[in-house]
């Protein structure tokens, strides 16, 4: 884990307010792992952290309980 962290390491989190309820490279993580295992969208990753959560709560930190899709969508569009 201490190796996928240091890859986001210098990463500037852009989120403000709510919207940086949960850790980045949690959500990064779970990001990854949701498409490494077939996931297409940020509901697949919502369902993937919810059904994986005793899993990821083993390496990962979710103090604020599993994300939400809302979580994994970007606040501006992406072009």
């Amino acid at each position: 884990m201490e190796e996928s962290v240091a890859c986001w390491e210098g990463l500037e989190d852009p989120r403000t307010g709510n919207a940086a309820l949960h850790n980045l490279h949690d959500l990064l993580m779970i990001a990854l792992d949701t498409v490494l295992c077939g996931g297409e969208n940020a509901t697949d990753m919502a369902e993937f952290a919810k059904a994986k959560e005793p899993l990821l709560r083993r390496f990962l930190r979710p103090a604020n309980g599993v994300p939400s899709h809302r979580h994994f969508q970007p606040a501006v569009p992406v072009a």
